[in-house]
């Protein structure tokens, strides 16, 4: 797992080398890869005696409240906070009784289970406000949180404060539902709920709700 400009060596003596994305990562003809743009690509080293695939895995980094809410789309990603993220403007809105601005979209993440790598990089998200969601037989074992439901996930070195969920089941900070299906498993690391983090719900707890 590389950062944006990172480099690692690939290096094989009479070897050849491709990337199936050099978008993502690139590779000179001495082996050495160059990390460009958030993703993951096939990096391919031919030798003599065959050849063999690496994936390579680059972080995404999300600096802006549009882009943090776009991380349903690929829920299987890595991804970095490159700054602190305000999903509402936290002076105007009264946590228990206003209307916020925005409203986290947990529709999206229907269907879906965060099993990649978040890394906060020690910033902080401010302003998700839940207040109940639709649920359904076919996905129960799901919650509010910032990331509903995670599963064979790495989440760290985050924080949320000024937050506002309120649940059926399984209210959280950061994570609903934690597991769901055998022989998974979520760290979550260097992680904490701040003071003005508010949870209502069954199953409620700042850093996860409940969990296999």
């Amino acid at each position: 797992l590389l950062d944006v400009d990172e480099t690692y060596s690939v290096y094989e003596e009479n070897a050849t080398y491709e990337s199936s994305d050099p978008t993502i990562v690139s590779v000179s003809d001495d082996g050495v890869i160059t990390a460009h743009t958030g993703g993951t690509a096939m990096v391919r080293v031919v030798t003599e005696t065959g050849s063999t695939k690496y994936p390579v895995s680059v972080w995404k980094h999300i600096a802006t409240e549009t882009e943090f809410m776009q991380i349903y789309d690929g829920p299987n990603g890595h991804y970095k906070l490159a700054n602190d993220i305000y999903l509402n403007d936290i002076t105007k809105f009264d946590w228990a009784t206003g209307t916020p601005a925005g409203n986290y979209p947990l529709i999206s993440w229907w269907g879906k289970t965060f099993n990649g790598t978040f890394d906060g990089d020690g910033h902080v998200v401010y302003g998700l406000y839940v207040k109940e969601t639709i649920k359904t037989d076919a996905w129960a074992n799901t919650g509010d949180a910032l990331f509903p439901s995670a599963r064979n996930a790495v989440i760290k070195n985050l924080g949320v404060d000024y937050a506002y969920v309120q649940a059926t089941n399984n209210a959280s900070a950061i994570v609903g539902y934690a597991g769901y299906k055998a022989n998974a498993s979520v760290t979550v690391d260097t992680c904490y709920a701040g003071s003005k983090v508010n949870l209502r719900g069954y199953n409620a707890g700042g850093i996860y709700g409940s969990g296999d």
